[in-house]
């Protein structure tokens, strides 16, 4: 499907020790050395700080595609007792950090998603599916391997533990029938495979100027119980960003992304094939 995301709104609290770093804590502890919205684990922070963040993310997805290409309805429903129209996701996260010491933060994110999806069958009669549950929660490491009062390069390990749903289902009724559905892949909170997920990052402060980049992946480990495995991730990120004041900086950034090919992937029920699509 063809999506479109927003980032709503982020709250961050910071609890921070009380000896003073002096000129690093002034430049590391600002508005700008924050990467921009949807940038992930972008810095540490000094020994003994805590942050607790909260996200409100929103997707929308319209259309459908195969491979690269646009596929119509009609060409879904020739092969599907229904297709999909459009599906909505908001995704609510909270997140927590602690450094362990000047060099070594750990973090761990819990997220909670509430998929809705719209889809019509063969004789034009819409119907809607939804699931809300808990996601996959991740444990990161983000260890410095070189910090100074200008530049920052990173390394984070972490893992994301299939603590979400795959077993997700919806009663359906058609031609007078009810049966029980597994609802698609996408629909499911959770991947069901342990997965790793390193990156690397570098950042650098050039006055009132940050910029940075960012590349992670996300490794998928063997199958879950429903026989599939959801690709393998891989993204770039690149960012400017003007800080105005200690407090506040606007920031660009530009993502490039790339995901291979589910393996198997849907959920089949008994009765029907429509967890396929």
């Amino acid at each position: 499907m063809k999506t479109t995301s927003l980032l709503i709104v982020l709250c961050l609290l910071s609890l921070w020790p009380e000896h003073s770093h002096g000129q690093e804590h002034c430049m590391h502890a600002s508005a700008g050395n924050f990467a921009p919205l949807g940038v992930m684990g972008s810095h540490t922070h000094s020994k003994g700080s805590w942050m607790f963040s909260y996200q409100l993310m929103h997707m929308n997805m319209q259309e459908n595609r195969l491979g690269r290409e646009n596929i119509e309805k009609d060409a879904i429903l020739s092969k599907y007792m229904m297709a999909p129209t459009n599906m909505t996701m908001w995704m609510h996260m909270l997140g927590g950090m602690y450094a362990v010491t000047d060099k070594l933060t750990l973090m761990g994110m819990l997220p909670y998603a509430s998929n809705y999806m719209e889809m019509t069958d063969r004789m034009g009669m819409s119907s809607k599916m939804s699931s809300s549950s808990l996601g996959d929660i991740s444990l990161t490491a983000l260890y410095n391997l070189y910090k100074s009062h200008q530049q920052n390069l990173q390394l984070n390990l972490g893992v994301s533990i299939p603590s979400g749903s795959i077993h997700e289902s919806t009663t359906v009724n058609y031609m007078q029938q009810t049966s029980d559905m597994c609802l698609p892949y996408m629909m499911q909170t959770g991947s069901g495979t342990l997965d790793f997920m390193p990156a690397i990052s570098y950042s650098a402060i050039h006055r009132s100027f940050v910029y940075g980049i960012k590349g992670q992946g996300r490794l998928r480990t063997g199958e879950n119980s429903k026989s599939y495995r959801l690709g393998n991730l891989t993204s770039l990120d690149g960012w400017l960003a003007y800080q105005q004041k200690n407090w506040l900086s606007y920031s660009l950034r530009l993502q490039a992304l790339k995901k291979l090919e589910d393996r198997r992937p849907g959920c089949r029920t008994e009765s029907n094939d429509v967890s396929n699509l």
